[in-house]
Formats: C-alpha cells, structure tokens, sequence
C-alpha cells in the first residue's frame, strides 16, 4: 500500500508584507488536482488528514512568528477541524463560498475563544459575507475580482473601523502594489513580486555572470568528479555546507568525510549537482523574495526534471530541463531584465529562446508548473490532458518536487 503522503499535492505561495518580507504562507492543497473541494463523511476525513500532512510538510521551515492560512469549507469548519492545527501559527481561512449560518458563526465564535486567527477570502463587498465581518481579524480583498482601484478604496472605507488587516490578493504588478499600500493595505499576495522591478543603472555584475555560468557548467555531460571537488574547494563555505547537506540527507553511512572527493563519492555526481544548483542560486538571493523566488527556482528544476524522466521533453534531457526550470525566474531574484541576463551567458540559444519567449515547444510544461504554484486546478487538469500526463502521477511529481526543495533549500543556508 502506498503511503498517504504520497497522494498529497501541497503548494505554498507567500504573503508579504509592506517590507517586503514573508508573513507568511497560503497552504493549498487537495488529495488531488481534480479534487476541487473538500467533502462530508469520509472525505471530510481525508481532507483533514491532507491537512495535518500538508501543514507538517511545511511547518519545518517557517521561520519564526510566519503564519499558514489554510482554506476551509463550511463542512469542516462545523465539524471542529480547525483544532488539528495550532492556533499560533495557522490562520483559519473562510473560503468564500461559504454561507454565515447559525452553525458556521457559532463555529468561528469557539475558535476565536481559543485564540485562532480567522480570514475572511475573496471579499469584493458581498453583502451576503457581511455577518463575518465582526469576526474575521485579516479580510482578503480579489484585487482582479474589481474592475478598478476605485472600487477597491471603496471596499476600504466601507471597512474602516472594523478593525480587521486587509489583505490584497492577486496583486499582478508593482503599480497595483505601491498604490494599494496607499489605500492601507499592509499584507500582499500574488504575482507582483515575480515579475522583476526594473532597476535603473543595475548591470549584471561578472561575479553573477560566473555564478550563471557555473549553473550551466553543473549541467555538463562530461562534468567529472575532479571538477566537481575544485568547484567545491573553490568556495570552504560550500564546503561546509555539504557535509551539513550530507546529514541532513541522511547519506553519511556511518563512514568518516575526510575530504571532499569522498564527500562527494558518498553523496553522488547527481545529487550534488542539483544540491550545488541550489546554492549557487541561494547566493544570489540578496532578500527575503528573493530567497522565496529562489525555493519556486529550485521546485520548478525539480519538477521539470522529474516530468522529463516520464514524457518526452523535446529531447531535452533530465538536467537541461532542471536548469531550464531554474531559469525562468532569475529575472526576478535579480531584478534585471532577462535579456540583460542572459545576454553574457554561455549557454545554448535553443535554451535561451525557450526562457526569453512564450510559445515555445516547452511552454506547456512551464506553464504546468506554473499553475500548480498558484493552484489552478481548471488550468493544471488542461495541461495535464494536453500533455497526456496522468493526473495522479504528475500530483505525486509535483508533491516529491516540493518535499526535494524543502530539504535542500534547508541545506543551502548559511
């Protein structure tokens, strides 16, 4: 019998704050990417059980005070769910399909006797969502949802006084952004930070340009082991950080590390491939989005790798699609255009063409990727079927991918 933990597909996409660091986290999940909503009875069950193995995947790297808001539907709001999960670090959120009867409000009223946070989602003004307004401490407004800003500060004084933090999802663009921080909002969640902030004068610097080369270098076919150690050797904070790695990965057999050739031979040409991928990407994360951006960079190279090994990928091979995945964001972990970026780059211009433009043979598997990391289920099973994956293989993918990046982001920091 499989393990549970196999079946479940976990996504995380973070909510800033004004500062630009990470407050936290929606945790999305579902037993499957067709499950669009939780049910009664057993299936209630399960989705409880999804939820503790979702929140127990992710709660190891939280860092301190960072909270989980986890989607909840009416069912499992009466049933007292919520009580599987800590109140100091997960946020109940009420999804917005959910109606405020008797049941739900005297639901929510226990929770918040017992010190849980509680999110009211997608408010666009709903006055049938009105009697949760005196409950709800974080209010989540779909910027996308309004036809302009105006209608949005419209919202925000007919919320004034109620005492509740407003959260703006689907914020798209740094404009949207810098504008709804006038009107008051103070928690952010979309797409505005993966698109780079033009920076004027800023030029890739030759050490960045070597790093990038270095990724590309990593994915060689002829890359043997004695250049894998000067790679290594070259940097003793990554030659620290392996032997932290090597721990954590569980591979130290009991044998004593007394160099890094043999740290190497432990852990194995693939794996410190995609192990030493990850730092050098970690090192060009100079924030807290960009070391976020950074964990998608690595679960996107997880992905696509993993994909490759089932489905034909243009002929790419395993680790090209790896670095391919990587790519797609450095634009925005360093705030440079990707023209700019990819200009100096020792690498193939198929592969160039492929991150610079959309429409390309490897467009579809980005875009997979993509819409799992904001969980789209309508466009995942599209592309699924486009594909001609299977659903319940590529959910496990995209799961393992997850699992893979949490260890070796952990491994990666200093």
């Amino acid at each position: 019998m499989e393990s549970s933990c196999e079946e479940i597909v976990v996504a995380r996409q973070p909510i800033f704050d004004t500062s630009g660091n990470v407050w936290g986290y929606e945790l999305l999940y579902r037993s499957s990417a067709s499950a669009v909503s939780a049910q009664v009875n057993d299936e209630n069950l399960a989705t409880v059980k999804v939820i503790s193995d979702g929140f127990s995947l992710v709660c190891e790297d939280l860092k301190v005070n960072q909270k989980l808001l986890v989607n909840f539907p009416c069912d499992l709001l009466i049933s007292e769910a919520a009580f599987a999960l800590p109140a100091e670090t997960c946020v109940i959120e009420i999804l917005e399909n959910v109606y405020p009867s008797k049941d739900v409000l005297d639901a929510l009223r226990v929770l918040l006797k017992h010190n849980y946070t509680l999110a009211l989602d997608d408010y666009i003004g709903q006055e049938e969502l009105e009697p949760f307004l005196p409950l709800v401490n974080i209010v989540k407004i779909d910027i996308l949802a309004l036809d302009n800003l105006d209608q949005v500060n419209g919202i925000v004084k007919s919320l004034k006084g109620n005492g509740a933090i407003l959260l703006a999802e689907k914020v798209e663009d740094i404009v949207t952004y810098e504008k709804l921080v006038d009107l008051g909002f103070v928690l952010f969640q979309g797409y505005f930070f993966a698109r780079p902030e033009v920076v004027l004068g800023k030029k890739v610097s030759a050490q960045e340009v070597s790093k990038i080369n270095l990724l590309n270098e990593l994915g060689r076919d002829d890359l043997n082991v004695v250049r894998l150690s000067e790679i290594v050797k070259s940097d003793p904070s990554i030659s620290f950080r392996l032997l932290k790695y090597i721990n954590i990965a569980g591979q130290n057999t009991g044998c004593r590390i007394d160099s890094v050739e043999r740290a190497i031979t432990v852990l194995g040409r693939r794996q410190l491939v995609q192990w030493l991928r990850a730092v050098i990407l970690s090192d060009m994360s100079s924030s807290m989005k960009a070391n976020e951006l950074s964990f998608m960079a690595v679960n996107r190279g997880f992905f696509l790798e993993a994909l490759s090994n089932i489905v034909s990928c243009c002929g790419f091979q395993p680790e090209t699609m790896f670095l391919i995945g990587m790519l797609t964001l450095i634009d925005s972990i360093m705030e440079i255009s990707l023209g700019d970026i990819l200009k100096p780059l020792a690498l193939d211009d198929k592969i160039k063409n492929i991150i610079l433009n959309t429409g390309t043979e490897l467009t579809p598997f980005i875009e997979l990727v993509r819409a799992y990391e904001r969980w789209d289920v309508g466009a995942i099973k599209a592309l699924v079927s486009f594909l001609s994956l299977d659903i319940d293989t590529s959910d496990a993918i995209y799961n393992k991918s997850f699992a893979k990046t949490l260890a070796i982001m952990k491994s990666v920091t200093n």
